[in-house]
């Protein structure tokens, strides 16, 4: 059974109360991918409206960004797959640059591959939920160059 965690916004942004859905194993210690990606988006949240459909297309493209930056996909290659997707209205470069370095800084040992993200709004609050992939320790090096090769083969 799901059980939620609330997140809120800052406060006069306009940001509703956010909760994270999740489905996890008790006593890991392991915060939530949903918990995750959301602190994780918070840059880019706090400029969106406070829809279900809009945090979800946001939390989409940072899941994009999250996916790249694990799989060793170059930021230039991100930013050029975005830019095709979203136009030149936004500052792609920027975004992809910001939460480049926001993986990397803070959620670098996260090694997850985040596969879905839903949302659904009930009243001031958007619940998030978020499967991801998890690589098993020992296989994580593994892991993480088999990513790294199915880029190549993609670019």
């Amino acid at each position: 059974m799901p059980r939620s965690a609330p997140c809120h916004g800052p406060p006069g942004t306009g940001v509703p109360k956010i909760s994270a859905l999740f489905r996890g194993p008790p006593g890991t210690g392991v915060p939530k991918i949903s918990e995750t990606l959301v602190a994780y988006a918070q840059p880019l949240l706090s400029e969106i409206s406070g829809t279900a459909s809009a945090w979800r297309a946001a939390l989409y493209l940072v899941a994009i960004i999250w996916n790249g930056v694990l799989m060793g996909v170059p930021e230039s290659e991100i930013v050029a797959v975005l830019q095709r997707g979203l136009g030149t209205s936004a500052d792609v470069p920027g975004l992809v640059r910001r939460l480049f370095e926001r993986k990397l800084s803070l959620f670098a040992d996260d090694p997850r591959l985040i596969l879905d993200v839903q949302t659904q709004q009930r009243g001031d609050h958007v619940y998030v939920h978020a499967t991801c992939l998890t690589p098993i320790a020992d296989e994580a090096g593994a892991s993480a160059r088999l990513f790294r090769m199915r880029a190549a083969v993609r670019g």
